[in-house]
């Protein structure tokens, strides 16, 4: 059902290395330009990966 994950991409990674490492690189402002994503878009591009947002995780 749907699309199926992007298997190549995070594939050495757990959930919650993804999601840190997403996390890292949202607040490295790439190219100086200042990132706001939500819970839910950081949850998306993760399933994309076939990863999950752990439970309570907060990119602080």
């Amino acid at each position: 059902m749907g699309t199926p994950p992007m298997t190549p991409c995070c594939s050495l990674l757990g959930d919650l290395e993804a999601a840190v490492c997403l996390c890292t690189a949202i607040k490295a402002s790439i190219l100086g330009i200042n990132l706001n994503v939500s819970t839910d878009d950081m949850s998306s591009l993760l399933n994309y990966c076939g990863k999950k947002l752990p439970e309570g995780f907060e990119c602080a």
